[in-house]
């Protein structure tokens, strides 16, 4: 199955946190995304080497804000699933 709705479900929650918009990846190479039954989809919060993201990551703010924005992308692709 396709992750795409999902995928396309959260990341405007994510671009909400205020980290860099570097798009969204659409090939997938890793073997849990492609060998599933399942839907599966990656989100990458921030990178370490940026100092900015590195900071947000390392407070519980920042990764209760990413947790929000993941939980509320779901939320959103299961209700979309759910409409008539």
């Amino acid at each position: 199955p396709s992750a795409k709705p999902l995928s396309d479900a959260t990341y405007p929650h994510l671009l909400d946190m205020g980290l860099a918009d570097f798009g969204k990846v659409t090939r997938y190479y890793y073997y849990l995304l492609r060998q599933t039954e399942y839907l599966v989809f990656l989100v990458e919060g921030g990178f370490m080497s940026h100092p900015e993201d590195e900071m947000f990551l390392l407070t519980e703010e920042g990764l209760d804000l990413l947790a929000q924005a993941v939980f509320d992308g779901i939320h959103d692709f299961l209700l979309d699933q759910s409409s008539p």
